[in-house]
């Protein structure tokens, strides 16, 4: 069989083509990746050389190299995608653009060329968020309810594939996966940054509270189920692939990570929430399991203590790769939204907590011409604070606004900038009121 893979220098995109190379040995196999911040051609270094594999290096939104690496295959399986939620926040374009309108591409030419098969990975995010403590579950019936840009538009290629099975009679199938983890992973997203940080001698960082929950799945069980809907499937199929049971919220993970490095709970750094983060995913896996016989092999623990491993036997993969995921971290922290429109930064009030407020205050306002445009009080046990600066940014001769500013204030903090600011502030409907950066930091 000759398959392509989109995506294939990703994580799960290398770990299946790794996992396919060994485990079908008859098969060719074409790889085709952009390259971008989520595609290392280091992460295919152990079979580039394989004669039954292939690298192109191409862009799934290009109609040319897409009509020719799919005129030479019979199956599609279609992992590649914008999936960081933070980069989706900061520049929600391009994941549209390659979610979907990629995904249209690559379904056009898979009609084009009569392909048997096109499978297309998505995520269990396109079904929104639950309550926490709550047990429900989503499942095959799940309603769409995407919460972020990325979710949005994975949501939008998981219609556009169902759509050209029902309208064209493309033979499609889709796996909504939990979040994977395993040798590989870049090291911006939520498990690597914590493993690499902690073997750098940093901190853990921990969005909010850290009570969000989310499923776990090792990458080499999910690249089993999709072996098995591939050669087992009806047509049409849809399948939820998970790897728990039972809830853990990412504090209690960082905990877990912790006691695997021997460190103490001090090394845990609460930051700034993240814009809409969902609370709680669970999914409801039973349908594969009674239809594929599937489930995890892999317990969660013992392999995430071999993942930590991985990591520490090969930084010579994740160094460089690290440098610019904290990159794109500082210059989202310092710039905003493409550098002039400050992103929201609403979030809720804990007393006698601070999370770097001042530092990402002051890279943030600094380099803007801002305002302030009102404000927000709230009743203290000691007195009416300040719960939030209302901004916005000059875009030509107009003011957009950009945001709140709060969280991470001390009641002392509270009480001094409220005494600099109130007075500057009248309260009068559209009243705007000029106030220089500094004031707001000093």
């Amino acid at each position: 069989m000759k398959i392509l893979i989109t995506g294939g220098a990703g994580f799960i995109g290398s770990n299946f083509i790794r996992y396919w190379l060994k485990n079908h040995s008859g098969d060719e196999i074409t790889n085709l990746d952009k390259l971008t911040y989520a595609g290392h051609i280091s992460s295919t270094k152990d079979f580039k050389d394989n004669p039954n594999y292939q690298f192109v290096e191409g862009n799934i939104c290009d109609p040319k190299i897409v009509d020719k690496v799919v005129s030479e295959v019979e199956t599609i399986i279609h992992f590649a995608a914008e999936t960081h939620v933070d980069r989706s926040i900061t520049g929600p374009q391009v994941f549209l653009q390659t979610n979907v309108i990629g995904t249209q591409i690559l379904l056009d030419a898979a009609l084009k060329h009569g392909v048997k098969k096109f499978h297309h990975v998505s995520t269990d995010e396109v079904f929104g968020s639950l309550e926490l403590g709550s047990e429900k579950q989503f499942d095959e019936f799940s309603n769409y309810l995407p919460r972020s840009p990325y979710s949005a538009s994975k949501a939008g290629s998981d219609h556009l594939v169902r759509a050209y099975a029902q309208t064209y009679g493309l033979n499609t199938t889709i796996t909504n996966t939990s979040n994977n983890y395993g040798p590989y992973q870049d090291p911006e997203k939520f498990l690597p940054r914590m493993i690499t940080n902690l073997i750098d001698g940093k901190n853990v960082p921990i969005y909010g509270d850290g009570k969000n929950v989310r499923d776990w799945l090792f990458v080499e069980d999910h690249v089993r189920a999709i072996e098995l809907v591939l050669q087992e499937a009806k047509v049409g199929s849809t399948y939820l692939v998970g790897g728990l049971t039972t809830d853990i919220n990412n504090l209690e993970i960082a905990k877990v990570v912790l006691q695997i490095f021997g460190e103490n709970e001090e090394k845990i750094e609460f930051v700034e929430d993240r814009l809409g983060h969902d609370r709680k995913y669970a999914v409801d896996w039973s349908k594969i399991k009674t239809e594929l016989d599937w489930e995890p092999k892999h317990d969660f623990s013992e392999w995430l203590e071999k993942t930590v491993a991985w990591y520490k036997d090969n930084k010579w993969w994740w160094v460089e790769l690290k440098k610019e995921a904290e990159d794109f971290y500082n210059n989202a922290l310092k710039n905003g939204q493409e550098g002039v429109i400050v992103k929201n930064m609403d979030a809720h009030y804990q007393p006698g907590r601070r999370v770097g407020f001042w530092i990402k205050i002051k890279k943030i306002l600094e380099p803007l011409d801002l305002v302030i445009v009102g404000a927000e009080w709230g009743e203290g046990k000691r007195a009416e604070w300040l719960s939030s600066v209302i901004l916005a940014a000059r875009d030509g001769q107009k003011l957009v606004e950009t945001g709140r500013m709060a969280s991470g204030f001390t009641e002392e903090q509270l009480e001094e900038l409220t005494k600099t600011l109130k007075p500057l502030i009248t309260g009068e409907e559209g009243k705007i009121v000029q106030v220089k950066p500094q004031v707001v930091i000093e």
